[in-house]
């Protein structure tokens, strides 16, 4: 990638600690029931990423290691403890509505549609809060019917599909919009072999012909 092109997302000397209270002394002594301390946490230490637009960024790491908390930083999720992150030369906690119009996101353990409704339902939910028209949504829609066949899924209601199909409708859902960034967190979980292939197959096209990153 050019050096002359700007950064997309760019953290310096990233690190997230989260407090909690513990419970000190034993148990069985009513009086240390209210006594607590703080203890720190760390989540991740001192991250330098920079991902420049239309490149694809695969992090990788044990349970635990800190890719959700990455995952959220960037998306302004949770404020960093200390260090920098920018996202469209933005500051993502401090302009999270702004730049959200912006990103995708896919967490895999997540519900993200109205399980009682069919799925069509969330997907015009998600256009109207985007704010997209009837003819770009449609455009979108077949988009993702060209590659994920989700056309036979759209009119059922989530709790009728299986986890694959739900998980498929939701990603869908995450992108309908065909955001600048789609971030993913485990996105293929409970996907078989066909359509976790579909679904890299979907991204690999939206980062060559979309741009997107």
């Amino acid at each position: 990638m050019a050096g002359s092109v700007s950064p997309i997302i760019e953290c310096r000397g990233l690190s997230k600690i989260y407090q909690r209270r513990k419970r000190t002394g034993t148990p069985l002594n009513p009086f240390n029931w209210f006594n607590f301390e703080k203890e720190e946490i760390l989540g991740i230490d001192d991250i330098d990423i920079t991902i420049h637009p239309g490149e694809k960024i695969g992090i990788v790491g044990m349970n635990g290691a800190g890719k959700s908390t990455l995952v959220k930083l960037i998306t302004g999720i949770i404020r960093p403890t200390t260090g920098s992150i920018s996202l469209f030369d933005l500051d993502p906690f401090e302009n999270r509505k702004l730049v959200s119009n912006n990103y995708g996101v896919i967490f895999g353990n997540r519900r993200m549609l109205w399980q009682h409704v069919p799925v069509m339902e969330s997907l015009k939910l998600a256009a109207d809060i985007y704010q997209l028209d009837a003819t770009t949504f449609q455009k979108h829609l077949d988009l993702f019917d060209s590659v994920l066949g989700i056309q036979d899924l759209l009119h059922v209601p989530p709790r009728k599909l299986s986890f694959g199909q739900r998980m498929t409708c939701q990603i869908v859902y995450s992108l309908i919009h065909l955001p600048q960034v789609i971030i993913l967190d485990e996105a293929t979980i409970g996907l078989d072999v066909v359509v976790r292939q579909r679904v890299i197959n979907l991204l690999n096209q939206l980062v060559e012909i979309e741009g997107i990153t």
